[in-house]
């Protein structure tokens, strides 16, 4: 609820009530006191609740007054200056590393955690310090006790919500599982503590995991954790579109040879690039980012499929978190067929991969790092809905096993689904937009997109705060500690969040008093508003009708000179307001609990190894 219509404090109210009394004792006639004050005091009400005199519609603080819920826009044209936007960037590669990830900036004192991007995952966790069997990561575990903001969250606290599974209640405390496709699984405990978002403003609070234990692949990753980012309620980046710090939009570019750029909120893209969307389903699979998928084409031919295979199993999903496209069996064969037709056609002779383990379709004899492959390798093309069409040069479809060596990176997925894996998208930037319901592509190298957007002004208004991150040095298995500067700022910053908080809470407790203290007041008001009618029958009675009228004229012409002072009083502290209050009314939505049954993605079915 938005609300628009603000009285100030008592104290306001009470100078108020004192004018109009005041104006009482001057009317003449025998019209009792106390008529003429419930008289006046409702035509108060009235004058506020219709917007005119008492209090103007742009008072926009509140100050521990009386507030009328008395209308609500239903798209509030302040609230877009509010969000804000930012840049992360992304480092990794499908050949060297096997996934992209980002850092996060966590807790008080800031600590910096590397994070597997992952659309596919509805939840982000990091080890955490006591942790039963973690593996050896990139940076020291993250220990809540060490961060003064940080707050572990109990069973019954609102913010205990782990999407689906649910949350786990264990010793009293908020405790979340997932197992993965690939029998990796992640279990620990829900905390609370900030994230510094990449702009100049301080930073806001988020819920995220802290791991006690990991098997498979998670155990064995450089990486710290995981930032799931699917299309749930409590996902990463749902966090910040309930607490209003961004709108529903954010952009992922996975680059070519290696790293990338993420963008959270509405950022627009170069005006150069071409941007196709096509619709977002919403009718599948609640926690995935599910598309139509129409057909596929190699060199200019449309392979001949029937498109209903594409809904079987999951759908087609796009998923940040799995390396590699895994199409149903009818469609991979048909696509192999005649990618490796065309291949061996062109001079190239097929050869095992580089792992014995894997039966991958590989081919020798091309120059090395994707140079020139147009003239051994057919070009490709997915098409999506609305008739959205994903270019894919072989760049998009192999991948680099040993000098002179590629192997296909698309998989048989036989019946269960289509995975579009980061190796399809590489250098398109991915827009996921939920507040408009459709998914965007953008093909245009990662770095071109990053150095378009840090180019522009911090302040311009078409991309909101943006701050491009110069991308961080590898780390080393120990903990690396940010600049000494820049951990002191980052440290005041997170030091003004908490007073924020502290100010919110005991607003908080203000509303909760200001409920019990607005129902007596009703029932007050409401009797005197009986006792008023019964009083004014009377004198209908007695005096007749005209006299009345005539004092109910003089009345009201002294209401409206004691609104006339008012609203001087009033038109003279407007300049003072700003739009904190709705600011924090945005902020403190909580998260909403997701219902439907759901498993999150294997990240990835082959070992990073075999890139």
């Amino acid at each position: 609820m938005y609300i628009d219509i603000i009285l100030y404090e008592y104290a306001t109210i009470y100078f108020l009530v004192t004018d109009l009394l005041k104006s009482v004792a001057d009317v003449e006639g025998e019209v009792p006191k106390m008529i003429v004050a419930t008289v006046l005091f409702l035509s108060l009400v009235f004058n506020a609740a219709s917007g005119e005199g008492v209090v103007s519609s742009s008072s926009k603080r509140p100050r521990g007054g009386l507030m009328l819920p008395l209308y609500q826009r239903s798209h509030p044209s302040w609230r877009r200056h509010l969000l804000r936007s930012g840049a992360l960037p992304v480092q990794g590669s499908v050949r060297e590393v096997g996934y992209f990830y980002t850092t996060l900036l966590l807790g008080t004192p800031a600590r910096d955690f590397s994070v597997i991007i992952d659309t596919g995952s509805t939840i982000t966790y990091i080890p955490c310090k006591g942790c039963a069997h973690c593996g050896k990561h990139q940076d020291e575990w993250f220990d809540p006790d060490a961060s003064s903001t940080a707050k572990k969250l109990a069973c019954n606290d609102p913010l205990c919500n782990c999407g689906t599974p649910s949350c786990m209640c264990t010793n009293d405390r908020c405790y979340y599982s997932r197992t993965y496709a690939e029998r990796s699984s992640s279990e620990g405990w829900m905390v609370e503590d900030v994230f510094g978002f990449p702009d100049a403003q301080p930073p806001v609070r988020m819920v995220f995991g802290c791991e006690n234990g990991e098997t498979g692949e998670i155990y064995r990753q450089m990486a710290d954790g995981i930032m799931g980012m699917g299309n749930n309620h409590n996902a990463f980046q749902s966090q910040l579109v309930a607490r209003g710090v961004i709108d529903d939009v954010f952009s992922l570019c996975f680059g070519y040879p290696k790293d990338g750029i993420l963008l959270l909120g509405d950022v627009k893209m170069p005006a150069r690039a071409k941007t196709v969307y096509t619709p977002l389903i919403s009718n599948l699979h609640l926690h995935y980012y599910n598309i139509k998928m129409e057909g596929i084409s190699v060199d200019g031919e449309t392979l001949p499929l029937d498109a209903g295979m594409f809904d079987h199993g999951y759908g087609v999903v796009l998923d940040s978190g799995t390396t590699f496209t895994y199409l149903p069996t009818e469609a991979f064969r048909a696509m192999s067929s005649v990618i490796k037709t065309f291949a061996e056609s062109h001079g190239l002779q097929p050869t095992p991969g580089a792992d014995p383990q894997y039966n991958d379709i590989c081919w020798k004899g091309a120059p090395d790092d994707f140079q020139n492959l147009e003239r051994h390798f057919p070009p490709a093309e997915f098409v999506f809905g609305g008739n959205a069409r994903l270019f894919l040069p072989p760049l998009r479809y192999l991948f680099l096993s040993r000098p002179g060596e590629y192997c296909l990176g698309v998989f048989d997925n036989g019946m269960s689904g289509t995975l579009i894996g980061g190796v399809s998208v590489r250098d398109v930037v991915i827009t996921y937009d939920r507040r408009n319901s459709r998914v965007g592509f953008t093909t245009m190298p990662c770095n071109e997109v990053a150095a378009d957007l840090a180019a522009q002004p911090s302040s311009s208004p078409m991309l909101g705060n943006v701050t491009i991150l110069a991308p961080p040095k590898p780390s080393k298995p120990e903990q690396q500690s940010p600049p000494a500067e820049v951990r002191g700022n980052f440290t005041k910053a997170q030091q003004d969040a908490t007073r924020a908080a502290d100010v919110k809470q005991v607003w908080q407790n203000q509303a909760a008093s200001m409920a019990t203290f607005n129902i007596n007041h009703a029932i007050l008001i409401s009797t005197i508003a009986a006792l008023g009618a019964l009083f004014m029958l009377a004198e209908v009675m007695l005096l007749g009708r005209n006299t009345l009228l005539m004092q109910a004229s003089a009345v009201l012409e002294r209401i409206r000179g004691v609104i006339g002072r008012t609203s001087s009083r009033e038109q003279a502290n407007e300049a003072e307001t700003t739009l904190s209050a709705r600011e924090k009314i945005t902020r403190n939505m909580d998260v909403e609990k997701a219902s439907l049954p759901f498993t999150d993605m294997g990240k990835n079915a082959k070992p990073s190894s075999t890139n």
